[in-house]
């Protein structure tokens, strides 16, 4: 495991840089950098699963899955369940 936070916090300076004035985009890159940092940390056995999970897709790649979805028509129905989960962050805190 890596335990040397300057490579990250180097991506997360230069990732700021380049779309500081594009919101969106930023929000797919955020999402992107902490996926990829995050996997970065993992414990190897806890790595071992999540990359079963996934069928091999990085988390970097999968994290922007449910913003994709949102615009495609067949996920309509589920789109509540946001509501619900955000509504759920602040639960036990």
């Amino acid at each position: 495991i890596n335990s040397s936070p300057c490579p990250d916090i180097i991506a997360l300076i230069v990732l700021s840089f380049i779309s500081l004035d594009n919101p969106m985009l930023w929000g797919k890159i955020g999402h992107k950098v902490v996926g990829e940092i995050a996997e970065r940390k993992l414990d190897p056995d806890v790595k071992y699963i999540i990359n079963n999970l996934l069928d091999g897709e990085s988390m970097a790649s999968a994290s922007t899955w449910a913003d994709e979805i949102k615009s495609d028509p067949l996920y309509q129905k589920y789109k509540e369940l946001e509501v619900i989960v955000q509504l759920g962050k602040g639960i036990g805190n």
